[in-house]
């Protein structure tokens, strides 16, 4: 009788205590609390596009869609702006793509003056010239820049629809 009470008081202690204890499985599982960092920092390592939401260290991007290297060469000394060792063929590629998207566009004012820019864009990256000649002719400040920019219209077509400059007269 003795022997059987004590096992069960035994018993009951073990219970209780794993009962006890399962606050601190269960925390084991939660997240720690959000880390203090400052505002460069947080700005540094936002994600800049879907993926990198996913990864455990933020990876920076560039606007070229690239990892940035270890040694963050920007360009034209932008931080921000990576160097884009073939932003000429890539600015030509989209430029291209660009005048295409335009081209399937109905008439609006936007559509002839940017038409027109774009064709002027093509001429002059397609000239041959030294990129240092191409920014001059330009007057933009880097060519990575002036390939953001291209960016962030196609951007802004596929965010407004590709009637909205023409609805809007």
């Amino acid at each position: 009788g003795h022997q059987k009470s004590t096992v069960k008081r035994m018993r009951r202690a073990l219970l209780a205590a794993s009962r006890a204890g399962a606050p601190a499985a269960a925390r084991a599982f939660r997240t720690s609390a959000p880390q203090r960092i400052t505002y460069d920092e947080w700005i540094f390592a936002k994600p800049h596009c879907h993926h990198q939401a996913l990864w455990k260290e933020f990876k920076p991007l560039g606007p070229a869609g690239n990892l940035l290297s270890g040694d963050y060469e920007w360009a034209g000394n932008l931080v921000g702006l990576e160097k884009n060792e073939d932003v000429v063929k890539d600015l030509t590629d989209m430029c291209h793509y660009y005048a295409q998207v335009l081209a399937t566009m109905p008439d609006s004012e936007y559509k002839t003056v940017m038409t027109e820019r774009t064709k002027y864009k093509l001429s002059v990256l397609e000239s041959g010239k030294s990129q240092d000649e191409m920014k001059e002719a330009f007057g933009f400040g880097e060519l990575e820049e002036l390939h953001a920019s291209v960016r962030g219209e196609l951007e802004l077509l596929k965010t407004l629809g590709k009637d909205f400059f023409s609805s809007a007269q």
